[in-house]
């Protein structure tokens, strides 16, 4: 009875000398995300929300109390006036808008963070020269009231020579909708349905963007008349949704606004396996994270007959 007593006792006192055991981790601080995509004649319109670390539980949120000027060619030119909409608010110029070939930096601090940068300008327009299309048909759906309609697109613009260009290329189709009565056609709101390019296009040289639109640049080819021949498949309607314009922009971007959304939508289309490697996302805010990159558009539409 006394030796089992003390073991009793041994034990309790083995028990009573264990310690929690504390690890701390090194968190870096949250960090002011600026992402601003900016063109000609247009308010320059700028969000600002906040990292979120890796470990801890700071969410992403606006930043409502921000400090953002804007500076052209390094010459001070106003504060961004904030517009309040909840989770979609903004901040942006009051009786400016950016020029191309001019050099713009945003400073932006808020109370708490680090202030942050970003520079970047317009670079001139490449207007589409030629749009026309050809190879129009359309067919019917098996087991389905719907039909496809497809043509190819051509295309044509003049690349700058001697220099590295970058595009963002987006083409809609234009439908409108319409309901049929005994005595009447009654045409309501017409819509734009973007064409999807599949991700099977995605390359070196070209990359299909997260909203189906593709961004590509011009290693293949160097200054000159260039035609781009692209086949256009759509479903539609036939019974309530009549065929209208097919309209395409097409934009001249910065390097920086190319690899931001380059990268970006990498990393949306990269394959949650193991052993694969992580795509970085372009970052040309210093001190921060996020995008700031001007881009100029043309714009030119023609009738699907």
């Amino acid at each position: 009875m006394p030796r089992l007593f003390i073991f009793c006792l041994a034990a309790c006192s083995l028990l009573s000398c264990e310690k929690p055991l504390e690890i701390t981790f090194d968190t870096n601080p949250s960090k002011l995300v600026v992402i601003s995509n900016f063109t000609a004649e247009q308010d320059l319109l700028v969000r600002v929300t906040n990292s979120q670390p890796i470990i801890g539980n700071i969410e992403p949120a606006f930043i409502f109390d921000a400090e953002v000027e804007l500076f052209e060619n390094d010459v001070f030119q106003q504060s961004l006036t904030l517009v309040d909409q909840g989770t979609n608010s903004y901040y942006t110029t009051r009786h400016l808008r950016p020029r191309p070939g001019q050099i713009y930096t945003i400073k932006v601090s808020a109370p708490g963070f680090q202030s942050v940068e970003g520079k970047s300008k317009i670079p001139e327009q490449i207007v589409i020269q030629d749009l026309d299309i050809s190879n129009v048909a359309v067919s019917t759906e098996q087991r389905s009231d719907l039909s496809v309609i497809s043509y190819d697109l051509n295309m044509r613009f003049e690349d700058p020579e001697g220099e590295r260009n970058f595009y963002h290329l987006h083409i809609y189709q234009a439908f409108q909708e319409f309901s049929v009565s005994d005595t009447d056609t009654l045409f309501k709101r017409t819509s734009r349905r973007p064409v999807v390019f599949n991700t099977i296009n995605t390359s070196n040289l070209q990359v299909v963007h997260y909203d189906g639109s593709i961004l590509f640049e011009d290693l293949l080819f160097d200054g000159g008349m260039q035609q781009l021949n692209i086949p256009v498949n759509l479903q539609y309607d036939p019974s309530s949704e009549k065929l209208g314009h097919v309209i395409v922009e097409l934009r001249s971007v910065t390097e920086e606004y190319y690899l931001f959304h380059t990268s970006l939508s990498r990393q949306q289309f990269a394959p949650s396996q193991p052993y694969v490697d992580p795509v970085i996302l372009y970052n040309n805010i210093k001190n921060g994270h996020g995008i700031f990159a001007g881009y100029s558009s043309s714009t030119s539409s023609v009738e699907v007959r």
